[in-house]
């Protein structure tokens, strides 16, 4: 694996990380139609700052700390964000802003949902913050701290979720909440 940066580029296309390995993984000012991270190892941090999608599926096969700033994610139809946090140590999400066109916005898994008394993976963090999310699933997620800030989220579902700590701080669900 390697350092890789990508910087002020525009993907018309889908475009697959696959099957990457890297050290860290910078994405800075970029615009993707469909950004997908399938089975990625990132042995450091994947960074991606002030980009636009149409998708993103973060699915990776293991990345210690995934930070995504100042970015907007627009909907497909099908996918607007996946990510699998049991295989993320550590996930910020910071001043974004994702549209649902029906769809959720997922940081889930981490509890096999055919046996939940067995613990799969343990997320150390996720901290979701000034962020707007019109529908945030984070279901059978098992994570050491779970944190929102200052979000304004429609619906919220955390079903079949266990977390060490859970924080929401000045945030608005406009909606339901559901745990």
């Amino acid at each position: 694996g390697g350092v890789a940066i990508l910087n002020n580029s525009n993907f018309s296309a889908e475009t697959s990380f696959q099957p990457g390995n890297f050290i860290n993984l910078a994405i800075k000012q970029c615009k993707f139609e469909k950004a997908n991270f399938q089975d990625v190892r990132i042995d450091e941090e994947l960074l991606i700052e002030n980009c636009s999608f149409k998708s993103i599926d973060l699915y990776v096969e293991h990345a210690k700390k995934i930070t995504m700033k100042n970015s907007t994610v627009y909907g497909d139809g099908q996918m607007v964000f996946d990510a699998y946090a049991a295989k993320i140590e550590n996930v910020l999400i910071d001043s974004c802003e994702f549209y649902n066109n029906g769809e959720a916005f997922f940081v889930a898994g981490g509890i096999d949902p055919d046996n939940e008394s067995e613990t799969s993976y343990v997320n150390k963090s996720i901290v979701i913050r000034n962020s707007k999310i019109p529908f945030l699933r984070s279901v059978y997620v098992n994570s050491t701290s779970y944190n929102l800030e200052g979000c304004m989220i429609d619906l919220a579902d955390f079903n079949h979720s266990r977390f060490g700590s859970f924080t929401i701080k000045n945030t608005k669900i406009n909606r339901s909440i559901n745990f």
